[in-house]
């Protein structure tokens, strides 16, 4: 019996660190738009786009050059994407029809945030946050995380 995924499956190896990895153009070809999106990590008080985190390896000959990713961060971005579709799908438009480098999660609850949803960010972090994980702070004149 043949068994039916939900999302496609990508190949994965281990890079000379040992962590697990997948080949960036696999992702970007399986997952059409996915590099308009950027993904907050809270642990790096960062905001990495898709290609900043990619490497070079190549084989031994030297004759294959590759840009591959931790498959932990491809999982993020695939996570977000897939999502994002569902909600599309719920609201009976396409991915075409948002701006997709205006989709985040909240950092607090990881509620999917798209354009026309009410959110904010967190003015000490950058962190998005929904509607119920923010604070107006009227010394500072800025929202902050609420948990």
């Amino acid at each position: 019996m043949k068994k039916d995924f939900k999302y496609p499956i990508l190949s994965t190896f281990f890079d000379v660190d040992n962590i697990p990895c997948v080949f960036v153009d696999e992702v970007k070809k399986t997952y059409p738009q996915i590099e308009k999106f950027d993904i907050y990590y809270p642990d790096s008080k960062d905001q990495r786009d898709f290609d900043s985190f990619g490497w070079d390896i190549s084989t031994k000959d030297g004759k294959r050059t590759e840009i591959v990713m931790a498959s932990a961060d491809a999982q993020l971005f695939i996570d977000v994407y897939n999502r994002t579709i569902e909600r599309c799908k719920k609201e009976n438009i396409t991915i075409d029809d948002i701006d997709i480098s205006m989709v985040a999660v909240c950092s607090v609850c990881n509620e999917l945030l798209m354009p026309d949803d009410e959110c904010y960010v967190d003015g000490n972090t950058n962190e998005p946050l929904c509607d119920g994980h923010s604070i107006f702070d009227e010394d500072k004149d800025f929202y902050v995380k609420s948990v």
